[in-house]
């Protein structure tokens, strides 16, 4: 099991760490669901990820919306030094973003975010054979439709609780 929690700002993120998280979740200022959140600056970015790494915790950037072209095109250089600087995997919600990474950035890992609302084997499987390595399951579904589906797939699954 993975304890993966939320920062939305550095401060936060010191507690997720000090907390014992295994992975922290954070997004980039003006981008994501969460872009009106204090999140981080690229600087921050690459701060985090190297302390997250140090501390052996794994660092992954929410892009879990939906983008249009431009925005697309604009994030490029900033994924681009995101990406080298060793980020752990992206959280994406749109099908168009995950073709762009697997182009652009090969190596890293793509997870289905929540947003997506995976609620079903053959969602999970269809996003497997996309190249993502895990998904965010629907925060909906019960304990036994989970389970269900993690017996008809292979990909990793993620699961909030409370």
């Amino acid at each position: 099991m993975e304890i993966v929690a939320p920062a939305g700002d550095y401060n936060r993120f010191l507690a997720c760490i000090k907390g014992g998280a295994d992975s922290i979740y954070l997004g980039l200022k003006g981008v994501g669901a969460r872009r009106k959140a204090p999140n981080f600056t690229l600087e921050e970015l690459k701060e985090a990820i190297d302390f997250a790494h140090l501390k052996g915790v794994r660092v992954y950037l929410t892009l879990n919306t939906i983008y249009k072209d431009i925005e697309i095109e604009n994030l490029y250089e900033n994924l681009k030094t995101i990406y080298e600087w060793g980020i752990d995997a992206f959280i994406v919600q749109d099908i168009g973003m995950v073709k762009f990474i697997k182009e652009n950035f090969p190596e890293v890992e793509i997870h289905g975010s929540t947003q997506m609302t995976v609620a079903n084997y053959e969602e999970a499987n269809f996003l497997q054979k996309l190249g993502l390595t895990r998904v965010v399951l629907a925060r909906e579904l019960s304990f036994e439709e989970i389970k269900s589906i993690r017996s008809k797939t292979t990909i990793e699954l993620e699961v909030f609780v409370s």
